[in-house]
């Protein structure tokens, strides 16, 4: 079964980037979440290059497991016996989906649980059979978290995000806690957002932060109301953009946690403030070194950061906009065209119209005549590691 899903595998994330789905709601998204699945594929040595031609073939609606270890039916019998003792569920429900579709983001289960002693422990080896993905969220107390990266505590307003079928993960009660430790659990499924989930842990970690007003907890806290008066169980009938808006809001929400962090650095802010500045001056008086000391850096240093932040030079997006403002006084005024070159800080007009053609792939006059600003698309270079 391993080697099918191995063969299949490319074939399926094509199938994600594709989903209109993500281009719709989550467009500013996709180009992410696709990238870390093939970066997975390429991580599988065995993987085939091409999709099989035979697409009526199954795709199974999971990843492979991280590492594969193996559990006797003993072991795991035992585990589960012992482990159902070690704590409570206050209130749970499941969700029943309408339309429900293979492939797509859906949640299985949301309940409140508490833990009250250090016999709590869940290993996710004996969870192999199981290849859910779970967000625990911390509502009181302290819990613990341990995988391959290290072992954490998730107090109060932290959470672990862990691919339920990964042997080098558990979660449980830490030895030196002194109070019950409260959380909110939520299961879901998906090959989308197994994609997702990996591609989250591979760049952020298992560990978040999220304060307990946030959006996507009042959301989920919100299925306990409905238990009052009734039995602590409950099935929740949803419909299929439901289920797949809930898993995806809470995974967005996850992502955005960490870039809102990131972006309060001093490098993204000046990166921020050199954009502002080359989009909002005249071109003509705007150079590199110019930007530099107004930002108080180096010209070096502001160029090395802007190469990490956006995949490409100061230089060439200071030209990109140049030629940008060139097209757009082409096609809304009657300047002509040297008069133009002038404006925008260039000596000889033979430069300016070798510089628009490199970008543009046409010439200015012909810009004029038959252009529009649908040909102003600038080719992104890759972003450089650190």
């Amino acid at each position: 079964m391993l080697d099918d899903n191995k063969k299949h595998y490319k074939y399926v994330t094509d199938c994600i980037y594709n989903q209109c789905l993500f281009r719709t709601l989550y467009r500013t998204k996709i180009s992410y979440f696709y990238t870390a699945a093939v970066i997975f594929v390429n991580d599988m040595n065995t993987i085939s290059d091409t999709p099989s031609q035979d697409n009526s073939q199954h795709i199974d609606d999971f990843l492979p497991q991280p590492a594969v270890v193996f559990v006797d039916h003993d072991g795991w019998a035992s585990f589960w016996k012992i482990h159902a003792h070690t704590y409570a569920v206050n209130w749970k429900c499941d969700f029943l989906i309408f339309g429900e579709t293979t492939l797509l983001p859906r949640p299985l289960e949301v309940s409140g649980q508490i833990a009250t002693g250090p016999e709590y422990w869940c290993d996710c080896k004996l969870r192999g059979r199981d290849p859910i993905r779970y967000f625990c969220y911390t509502l009181s107390g302290t819990g613990g978290f341990k995988d391959q990266t290290g072992s954490y505590l998730v107090p109060a307003g932290h959470a672990f995000l862990v691919e339920g079928d990964n042997p080098q993960a558990s979660y449980f009660y830490p030895p030196d806690a002194t109070e019950p430790w409260r959380f909110l659990a939520f299961t879901f499924h998906g090959l989308q957002a197994h994609v997702m989930v990996r591609a989250l842990l591979r760049e952020y970690g298992p560990i978040y932060q999220l304060p307990i007003e946030s959006s996507i907890i009042t959301k989920l806290l919100r299925y306990e109301s409905r238990n009052y008066g009734h039995a602590n169980f409950e099935v929740v009938q949803i419909k299929l953009y439901e289920a797949v808006e809930l898993v995806t809001d809470l995974l967005m929400t996850l992502m955005a946690s960490k870039q809102s962090h990131e972006g309060t650095n001093q490098a993204e802010d000046l990166v921020q403030q050199a954009v502002s500045m080359i989009t909002a001056d005249t071109p003509q008086y705007l150079r590199v070194n110019d930007v530099a000391k107004r930002l108080g850096v180096s010209r070096e240093h502001l160029s090395r950061i802007f190469q990490t932040r956006l995949g490409k030079s100061l230089r060439t997006f200071m030209l990109e906009q140049k030629m940008r403002r060139a097209c757009l006084l082409l096609k809304e005024t009657d300047m002509p065209i040297k008069t133009i070159a002038t404006q925008l800080g260039y000596t000889a007009y033979p430069n300016f119209s070798h510089a628009f053609e490199q970008l543009i792939h046409m010439t200015p006059r012909e810009f004029r005549l038959t252009g529009t600003m649908n040909h102003v698309t600038f080719t992104p270079q890759p972003t450089k590691e650190n």
